[in-house]
């Protein structure tokens, strides 16, 4: 719905991006994909509502406020709604963010971290052992930079 092209064949999904654009998402029934969802509407044009995420509030976190400040920290416009949010796509700037215990926070936020312009720095990123230990190792095989930070 974004606008990324997906091609299913056989027992494998391709993923290539384009040019993203907001869309209005019902995640009623896919709230573990809302970390994702929203660090591509962040980089999508236009505003994208996600809506329908009252469960959101009670998962390792309450996601919606989580990820709503993970935004904010890395220059994103976005508003918090009771059971979403409005997200404005931009360009990332970087920050501090927050995983707040949540392996998908944590991953997420890594990918938008990619696509800012300065550094990001996620604090409590060990959450990923909670589902995909080796996140990180796969992150950087794939490009993307990711460095330990023990003197914060």
């Amino acid at each position: 719905a974004l606008g990324a092209t997906v091609d299913i064949k056989d027992n494998c999904i391709c993923v290539s991006s384009g040019s993203l654009s907001a869309t209005n998402i019902n995640c009623a029934q896919i709230p573990d994909a809302v970390p994702a969802l929203a660090v591509a509407s962040a980089v999508s044009k236009g505003n994208t509502t996600i809506f329908g995420g009252e469960r959101l509030r009670f998962k390792e976190t309450d996601r919606i406020k989580t990820v709503t400040h993970g935004l904010k920290n890395m220059g994103i416009a976005v508003t918090e709604q009771p059971d979403g949010m409005v997200i404005t796509g931009g360009s990332p700037l970087g920050g501090i963010v927050s995983g707040e215990g949540d392996h998908r926070i944590v991953m997420a936020f890594a990918i938008l971290a990619a696509y800012s312009k300065n550094d990001t720095i996620i604090e409590g990123y060990t959450a990923i052992n909670k589902s995909y230990p080796t996140f990180f190792e796969d992150f950087k095989a794939l490009g993307g930079i990711a460095n330990v930070i023990t003197d914060r």
